[in-house]
């Protein structure tokens, strides 16, 4: 399950970062399939709607037209998460946030150890953007059984340049230097990724996630965006021990 997540590694790498003045949305459909899984996965399997939104030093991403919204506020040293059904709130230290990216990061330069990056010469039209196509098998961590494989388009146009972008970036997460970093050690994967078809087994059952590019606007928007909606109640957290992640506690009533 973990691995099948190099999707959206793969695409953090490129997006998680703000641009300074002028903003940036990113929306991509991700589709979930599975085989052979146990219910609780099974009923995670479908079609949803995945929404970016980066300015300043702000960052909004939205899951599943609106059931659950991470808005960062590196301003404000915060981190909302918002659960759209119940209208209601959690709020997290800024620095807590960092240390996870830190770790996805490492995690990801983990998985990237055992990779092998090849590039078919097959191209394609994704949208508005030309694309041609690498294909990155992971494998296990000594180096012999492929556990995943991903297939990933990537455009070269000019409004996407990764490079480019990262020149205009406030806040360096995943920035600048990883993103050269990357492009230098797989030459490769230089273009930024419209769609990523990564495809694996894990003790769960079969996994296939497909993540495709379909808007992508610079525009400056208006901060409202980067709060947690207006008659929205602010969930109590429950800080457990041991250095976990803290545990929101639901209002009564929800």
């Amino acid at each position: 399950m973990r691995r099948i997540a190099i999707a959206s590694a793969l695409l953090a790498v490129f997006v998680c970062a703000a641009l300074a003045g002028e903003g940036a949305y990113f929306e991509y459909e991700v589709v979930v399939e599975g085989a052979g899984l146990p219910p609780e996965l099974a009923q995670q399997m479908g079609t949803k709607t995945m929404r970016t939104w980066f300015q300043d030093d702000m960052f909004k991403m939205d899951f599943g037209d609106g059931l659950q919204s991470v808005i960062v506020r590196k301003d404000k040293g915060v981190v909302w998460i918002v659960h759209g059904p119940q209208k209601v709130y959690s709020e997290f230290p800024f620095e807590l946030f960092n240390q996870m990216m830190e770790q996805s990061k490492r995690q990801a330069d983990q998985m990237d150890e055992n990779a092998e990056f090849k590039k078919t010469g097959r191209t394609k039209k994704i949208g508005r953007w030309n694309c041609y196509e690498v294909i990155a098998t992971f494998r296990d961590p000594q180096g012999k059984q492929p556990v995943q494989k991903s297939y990933i388009w990537l455009t070269k146009a000019k409004e996407l340049d990764p490079k480019k972008l990262a020149e205009t970036f406030k806040w360096d997460m995943f920035g600048q230097s990883d993103i050269n970093e990357r492009v230098l050690k797989y030459p490769e994967l230089d273009g930024f990724p419209v769609q990523v078809i990564s495809e694996g087994e894990t003790p769960q059952g079969k996994l296939k996630s497909t993540m495709t590019l379909k808007n992508f606007q610079r525009k400056t928007f208006p901060k409202s965006i980067f709060e947690p909606p207006a008659g929205y109640r602010k969930m109590e957290i429950r800080t457990p021990q041991g250095g976990q992640m803290p545990m929101p506690v639901p209002p009564q009533g929800q």
